[in-house]
């Protein structure tokens, strides 16, 4: 009973801790809400999302341009916005490129970037390389179809302390 209430305790301030957080697992399922070719595929997406946190908003209008739509979204809590810098999930549709739609996940919670480093432990991810560029370094992997770039920044790089992005492109 009484390990039964610590780990209780455990996922809640974890939840509680992390609730702004996108969990690995979380991110993967909102890419495959995204990449559905059906119309409405964004609409589930963000319903989606909300199941994860409703604190993860809109942040603009969705752009459009030459058949391609961006959705970015920003996470917000008692009506005051995160830094968008700190907490940012975009999601990207270009029909005029082999794999047209991306997902790119900004944060710089380390913990965080530790559990996707896990996960693709997990998942046995293969590596395909890693560089430096944009002034941090990006590391690029592939799980079954999906391509998978994680970045790190250093601190003072985009503004804040440290700052880490995840991108995930399936294959076409």
């Amino acid at each position: 009973m009484r390990k039964l209430l610590i780990c209780t305790l455990l996922l809640i301030s974890s939840s509680v801790t992390y609730a702004q957080q996108i969990p690995p697992n979380e991110l993967f399922q909102i890419l495959r809400f995204w990449r559905m070719e059906a119309p409405g595929s964004a609409k589930q997406t963000y319903e989606y999302l909300q199941t994860v946190d409703k604190s993860w908003q809109p942040r603009l209008d969705p752009q459009r341009d030459n058949g391609g739509l961006v959705l970015l979204f920003g996470y917000a809590k008692d009506k005051v916005w995160y830094k968008d810098e700190q907490h940012r999930l975009m999601l990207i549709y270009d029909p005029n490129v082999a794999a047209p739609k991306v997902l790119i996940y900004t944060f710089t919670d380390l913990e965080s970037w530790k559990r996707y480093n896990q996960q693709l432990q997990l998942m046995e991810a293969r590596l395909i390389k890693t560089l430096q560029a944009d002034g941090g370094t990006q590391t690029h992997y592939k799980v079954s179809d999906i391509y998978i770039t994680m970045e790190e920044f250093p601190p003072g790089m985009n503004g804040v302390e440290r700052q880490y992005r995840i991108g995930l492109m399936p294959e076409k």
